[in-house]
């Protein structure tokens, strides 16, 4: 009985010590990930257009752009109607989901490869 009253009462080794340590700071950087992310501002519904003029084609005499929309907001958009306009040609663009920091290509007809290209939001959903 003495030997087993002898082995329970044994101090943790260091690396006993090393993992309890290196689990503290998890716990500790999990619990300030959490804060951080409750304690950020959320953004407003926000686009940013990249026309990839390098990949512009021509196409039976029509110039077709390709245009990453980039969701920089804070939240997930989901069922958003787009109207794009590049030059006085217009587009309405559906996407069904763009989460944050997400990226879709979708593609247009543009007067010209360096077209300036805004967009209007006509609708979506917030999930």
């Amino acid at each position: 009985m003495s030997s087993n009253a002898e082995s329970n009462n044994t101090p943790p080794t260091v690396l006993g010590y090393i993992i309890r340590a290196i689990s503290l700071f998890a716990i500790a950087a999990m619990i300030a990930y959490l804060v951080f992310q409750i304690a950020k501002p959320p953004k407003d519904i926000e686009l940013e257009l990249s026309p990839q003029v390098d990949q512009a084609r021509e196409q039976n005499g029509q110039t077709l752009l390709p245009v990453e929309i980039r969701n920089v907001g804070s939240s997930t958009i989901r069922t958003m109607d787009v109207e794009l306009t590049a030059g006085s040609t217009t587009h309405e663009v559906s996407i069904p989901m763009l989460g944050e920091s997400e990226t879709v290509t979708v593609v247009v007809d543009a007067p010209a490869p360096d077209a300036e290209i805004s967009y209007k939001i006509l609708s979506y959903e917030a999930p």
